[in-house]
């Protein structure tokens, strides 16, 4: 198993858990839930948790013609991404990028985590940002660069 794998990984014997996550968001959310002085239980029970209450967002480009649930997809634009379904799709990025948020953000989200990639451009995450903070002003907004390609940018929501 994964468990028994990270285990041999670290050539000790340690309590060793996976937190089952699917997104990057999920993972930072889980890792960002641990803490070193908790009891290993306590830990696992932080880290589902935290995972538990991430919504996750990406925004990258259409590489091919298609529909998806009466959605029309065109190769070149944007596709916004919630969890594992194509949601959005707009011509630009920040168009894009916004309607992906109004799908994913409701009244009670505390946190908007955006993960700039490598092809974001600051004037856009700054526009995006100012959007954020008009349209969803009981919501924190933290902007970190975490220069993934193909991705200009993910998104994590937490309630």
């Amino acid at each position: 198993t994964t468990t028994e794998q990270a285990r041999e990984l670290l050539e000790m014997e340690r309590l060793v858990s996976v937190i089952p996550s699917k997104t990057i968001p999920q993972g930072i959310a889980a890792a960002f839930a641990f803490q070193e002085e908790e009891a290993f239980e306590a830990n696992q029970d932080s880290m589902r948790d935290a995972v538990s209450r991430v919504k996750s967002g990406q925004v990258t480009y259409a590489v091919r013609d298609t529909t998806l649930d009466d959605l029309h997809i065109t190769a070149g634009h944007y596709i916004g991404i919630q969890d594992s379904k194509i949601v959005a799709t707009e011509e630009q990025l920040i168009a894009t990028a916004r309607l992906l948020l109004t799908k994913m953000l409701v009244n009670g989200d505390e946190i908007v985590t955006i993960l700039t990639g490598s092809d974001a451009k600051q004037e856009d995450t700054e526009l995006l940002v100012a959007w954020l903070e008009e349209n969803y002003s009981d919501a924190e907004v933290e902007v970190h660069e975490g220069g993934q390609p193909i991705y200009p940018y993910l998104f994590s929501v937490e309630t």
